[in-house]
């Protein structure tokens, strides 16, 4: 087990019971959050934006994997 997941348990251990709900709430809509993002997004109406840069729906999808891929 991870550090991080240690922590994270030893903070739900210490958390008191009338939190708890709350905690579970907070954790249930980061994970529903997360799987939102994968929905359909219209890009058409980003083209045709910035110039040159966004002359199409396939240049703004480039300019998005670049973006994403940065951090990697």
């Amino acid at each position: 087990m991870s550090p991080l997941r240690q922590t994270a348990f030893k903070l739900l251990e210490a958390a008191p019971e009338e939190k708890l709900y709350a905690i579970i709430q907070l954790i249930t809509s980061e994970e529903s959050s997360s799987t939102r993002v994968k929905e359909n997004i219209d890009l058409s109406k980003y083209s045709g934006r910035g110039g040159d840069m966004f002359g199409s729906v396939e240049a703004v999808e480039n300019y998005i994997k670049d973006l994403r891929s940065d951090g990697k």
